[in-house]
Order: C-alpha cells, then structure tokens, then sequence
C-alpha cells in the first residue's frame, strides 16, 4: 500500500483519491483482530466475575462495532472518491469507534471490579500481586481509548476550523 501510494503514483495526485486494495483489506483485517481481541476479554470477564451481563453487553457492543466495519470495507472497495467516501462513512465509522471504546471500557472496569472483590479474600502475599493485576488492567484498557477520543475529537476540531 505505501508502495502504491508514494512510488507507483509519483507525480500523479488523482491517482490518491482512491485507497489502494490493500488500505481496504486492512481496515477489514484490523477490525476482525479487534473483534476476536474483545471477544476474548469478554470471556475474560465471564470467567472473573461469573456475571453474564458485562460480558453480553460488550460482546454486543463488539459485534456492531464490527458490523459497521464490514459495511466500512465493502463500501471501500467500491468507492471511486476518498473524500465523499469519508463523509458518507463517518457515521458508520463513529459508531465503530464508540462501540470499541465503550466494550473495551466495560471491559477494564469490570476486570478491575473483579478483581478488586478477589482481593479482600486473598491471603497477603497475593494481594500485591491483585493490586498489580489491577494496576496493569487500568493502564492496558483505558490507554488506547484515551487515544481513541484524544483522535476523535481532533477530528471534529480540525473539520470546524
């Protein structure tokens, strides 16, 4: 893709106004890692907390998220205008991004609340290594959807000026 973009198109900016094959599978093959990532997590929490509305909910929230990308994709590969594209598509991909961050923040904090709740009957010599559970679940989960919203609202912003 990069190839494509700066080497095969030298000198040509029209040919820029279509994302190459490999953009639009790779949007595809990001999305499905972070399904199957999610998914995973939610697992994660099933088994933590043996509550099944946490884990249900995100699983939800994870299988819009990644129906909107397939939408995103199949409308990629037919597009003949990168910028109309993208304005016909930010709903789509808003949702996509809401309802990653919001799984991955369900997520955290239900991994965190369960392990918090292991805590208080663990014997002394593991609750530091629960607190650092705790500690790494926080910086893990949330690092990326700060970024996330950090790069949405960026977004809104920059198209407001």
């Amino acid at each position: 893709m990069l190839w494509t973009m700066t080497v095969s198109t030298y000198g040509d900016p029209s040919q820029l106004t279509v994302l190459p094959l490999a953009a639009d599978l790779a949007v595809l093959l990001s999305g499905l890692t972070v399904f199957m990532v999610q998914s995973f997590y939610a697992f994660r929490l099933w088994r933590l907390t043996r509550n099944v509305f946490l884990p249900i909910l995100c699983q939800m929230l994870s299988v819009i998220a990644q129906t909107s990308t397939f939408v995103v994709t199949a409308n990629a590969i037919s597009m003949t205008d990168l910028t109309d594209f993208g304005n016909n598509q930010m709903l789509l991909i808003e949702l996509s991004f809401i309802a990653r961050a919001a799984c991955d923040l369900i997520t955290t904090a239900g991994i965190a609340w369960g392990l918090k709740k292991e805590r208080y009957s663990a014997i002394r010599d593991t609750v530091t290594m629960i607190d650092q559970l705790i500690k790494w679940t926080i910086e893990t989960g949330l690092v990326t959807r700060y970024l996330a919203f950090f790069l949405w609202l960026t977004r809104f912003s920059i198209n407001d000026l």
